[in-house]
């Protein structure tokens, strides 16, 4: 590969918005961004130098040797303004997983205990609502002209007090039920890390306090996947370059968007510069 080709990775984590995941998905969300805001900018640059590119992204997938099941990872969670309140709830929700787990018959292991000190997302999704509400009624009350700028406020925060569990997953005809208790429980399985869940197309594998990541992919599957990526991405420029006249030369740029685990492939996304051959 040419020495003008430039390798970033940016691995993004999180799952589904005001879950457990979510904090890690913001991250996530800032290195697309960065991603986006790189290719737009030197793309913008090659333009201003009468340089000329395709920039595509492209997904390759896959296939894992053996379904990832069996057992299923929760960061139990207690939130509030106190560490101590964070830790009495996350106690009670513990009470409840180990009752819940006593019912169905399923081993429970515990991993490590945590204390974070982290944005209220429900919080910081109320006040941007309400700004926007805000911002609408001043927009109808004074139209066309310019508003005020409005402070900026530092988001609310609480303690986190997260403890790792993992379940062995109960008989198949029980698991339907299994999962309702917990969610009753108030233990919120949407952002934990399931070793057979879907990961969401930002997310990489969720790591579970005392337990690591969850998702054990072998390096030589991702490699596959990466380089069924580039090949996937080269067809797509090729596509490209044909109907504008022109043909695909060689790499200038290969960031990597994300890694996933999803219907029982592994699949990573890049975004690629290629230059046009002259």
């Amino acid at each position: 590969m040419s020495s003008k080709v430039l390798f970033g990775a940016v691995l993004a984590a999180g799952v589904v918005a005001a879950t457990p995941g979510a904090r890690a998905q913001d991250t996530g969300l800032l290195g697309l961004a960065a991603v986006v805001t790189e290719g737009l900018g030197q793309a913008l640059g090659e333009a201003s130098q009468g340089g000329s590119s395709v920039f595509v992204t492209a997904a390759g997938k896959v296939r894992l040797p053996t379904p990832l099941s069996g057992s299923y990872f929760v960061n139990v969670e207690g939130k509030a303004d106190s560490a101590v309140e964070a830790a009495r709830l996350r106690d009670q929700r513990m009470v409840d997983a180990r009752r819940v787990a006593s019912q169905f018959g399923v081993d429970m292991e515990l991993g490590d205990s945590a204390f974070r000190r982290e944005v209220d997302l429900a919080a910081q999704q109320a006040e941007t609502q309400r700004i926007n509400a805000e911002v609408q009624a001043d927009r109808r009350a004074h139209p066309g002209e310019p508003l005020p700028p409005r402070p900026v406020r530092e988001p609310k925060k609480v303690f986190v007090a997260r403890t790792g569990v993992r379940f062995r997953a109960p008989d198949a005809s029980r698991l339907p039920a299994f999962l309702d208790a917990l969610t009753s429980a108030g233990i919120d399985i949407e952002g934990a890390g399931l070793a057979s869940r879907p990961m969401n197309f930002l997310t990489t594998t969720q790591e579970v306090l005392g337990f690591g990541a969850v998702e054990k992919i072998d390096p030589a599957i991702w490699d596959q996947a990466s380089q069924a990526a580039i090949q996937a991405a080269r067809r797509q420029a090729g596509i490209l370059a044909a109907a504008a006249g022109r043909r695909v030369g060689e790499v200038r740029q290969i960031m990597m968007l994300s890694r996933a685990v999803s219907g029982g492939e592994a699949s990573v996304t890049v975004a690629v510069r290629f230059a046009y051959a002259p």
